[in-house]
C-alpha cells in the first residue's frame, strides 16, 4: 500500500529553503528569486514564516518547471533506498515530459 502525504505549507516552505541551501544557494539568492529579503527567507528557514502561493508561482517561473515537479524533486531524499532507483527514473521521465510539453506550447 502506498502512503500519501498531505501538503503542509510550514514543512514545504522550510524544506524548499533547505533544499536550495543544500544545492549551494544563499538566502539572499533565494530571496531574490522570490522578490523578498534575505531576512524573510531566514524566517522561513526557521519556521517563523511561510511561502505564499505567489512565492511558489515565482519559484516556478524562475526554475522553469511546474511546482508538482519541484515538490517531487524535494521528496527525493526521503524515498527509501529500495525505491530510490524507481523514483529517480520517474523524476527523469517527468522532467523530460515537462520539457516536451513546454516545447510543444511554444510551437505556432
Amino acid at each position: 500500500m502506498i502512503k500519501t502525504q498531505t501538503l503542509d505549507m510550514d514543512s514545504v516552505s522550510q524544506q524548499l529553503v533547505e533544499h536550495f541551501r543544500r544545492e549551494g544557494k544563499s538566502l539572499r539568492e533565494i530571496g531574490e528569486w522570490l522578490g523578498v529579503g534575505e531576512s524573510f527567507i531566514s524566517r522561513v528557514a526557521r519556521g517563523e514564516r511561510n511561502l505564499t502561493l505567489a512565492h511558489l508561482a515565482k519559484l516556478e517561473k524562475v526554475l522553469g518547471k511546474p511546482m508538482s515537479l519541484i515538490l517531487f524533486e524535494l521528496r527525493r531524499d526521503s524515498v527509501p533506498a529500495r525505491h530510490r532507483e524507481m523514483y529517480t527514473e520517474a523524476l527523469r521521465i517527468l522532467t523530460e515530459s515537462d520539457k516536451l510539453i513546454r516545447r510543444l506550447k511554444r510551437r505556432p
